[in-house]
């Protein structure tokens, strides 16, 4: 994972935000488990995981980035339906 989404993370973690929604992507090329370290972040902090981390190696085809959109849609819905239930 880089540096500057651990930080990130790890400062949020602190702030310890309530009734968030989230999920983790990423691409790799050596080194992967970022977006399950990620996964892992949202689930220390309880947050409702929307979809299973969504990884590539190397370049994401195009179904990927595809699908990667559709939550994406995903997630902004259900942070409009979190923001009326405040």
């Amino acid at each position: 994972m880089m540096p500057m989404a651990v930080a990130v993370l790890t400062y949020l973690k602190e702030l310890r935000p309530e009734n968030k929604a989230g999920f983790a992507f990423g691409s790799y090329g050596w080194g992967r488990g970022a977006p399950e370290a990620i996964e892992e972040y949202f689930k220390s902090m309880k947050w409702n995981i929307i979809n299973e981390s969504i990884k590539s190696r190397y370049k994401p085809t195009s179904e990927l980035l595809n699908e990667c959109r559709t939550v994406g849609r995903t997630l902004g819905e259900k942070a409009k339906k979190i923001a009326q239930d405040i």
